[in-house]
């Protein structure tokens, strides 16, 4: 890749399982230096995510979710055209 990609991740359920995403996080970090990284998951683990230094943003999946709102949780995630996604479930 010519630019350095902009990396999405994602891990919804349970708190463990968020927490055990910065490990990847971590190694993706390493080997993408200069890439934007951010994180999707649920919006009941943002505390937890503002902890993650190699992250660049987060996107917040909303709960409890209307069809309005999980709409636009995917039209923020589309804007912002990432290179690679990585489902970790």
């Amino acid at each position: 890749m010519a630019n350095p990609p902009k990396i999405l991740v994602i891990r919804y359920s349970s708190l463990g399982d968020v927490v055990l995403t910065s490990a990847p996080i971590l190694n993706l970090r390493r080997k993408y230096a200069d890439s934007e990284i951010y994180l999707t998951t649920k919006s009941q683990y943002e505390e937890v995510i503002k902890l993650f230094p190699e992250l660049n943003g987060y996107i917040l999946y909303p709960e409890p979710g209307t069809l309005k709102s999980v709409i636009s949780y995917l039209n923020r995630i589309r804007r912002q055209k990432f290179d690679m996604i990585i489902d970790l479930h």
